[in-house]
């Protein structure tokens, strides 16, 4: 598992902080999970 990508971007994240959503595969780079905050919130998805 030292090769993570970023579900979203598609970005290779190494040394990052990522979150891995509630299935366990789906890896988000922080990046992208600043990005999408505001619109989460939209669709009131919070885990």
């Amino acid at each position: 598992m030292d090769e993570l990508s970023c579900s979203r971007c598609k970005r290779f994240v190494k040394n990052e902080k990522v979150m891995i959503e509630a299935d366990g595969k789906t890896i988000v780079c922080e990046k992208c999970l600043v990005d999408s905050k505001p619109a989460m919130g939209k669709h009131g998805k919070l885990n």
